[in-house]
């Protein structure tokens, strides 16, 4: 049950794993493909979305800030623990 208190839900490690995963040996160009993929893809279809909020999306998570929220704790509600066949992720 990893939606009590008592499991540690490390979000950010589980986030940096994700972003590690999906880039692999380009991770550290990551901000360069996110401005390419702003630029290339997103720009001409989508031009109100402004760079620096997509870059902040692809690299934290966070689609929306409400207020002067800090997100300190992992919303529970939306983790789930499914024991893997391989050790991808």
């Amino acid at each position: 049950n990893s939606w009590k208190e008592s499991v540690a839900v490390p979000m950010a490690d589980y986030r940096e794993g994700r972003l590690r995963h999906h880039y692999k040996e380009r991770y550290d160009a990551m901000r360069n493909l996110i401005d390419w993929d702003h630029s290339m893809r997103l720009e001409p279809n989508a031009s109100i979305i402004h760079v620096k909020r997509y870059r902040r999306w692809r690299v934290s998570g966070l689609a929306y800030e409400y207020r002067d929220s800090a997100y300190s704790h992992p919303n529970r509600s939306l983790v789930s623990y499914v024991r893997g066949r391989t050790k991808a992720f």
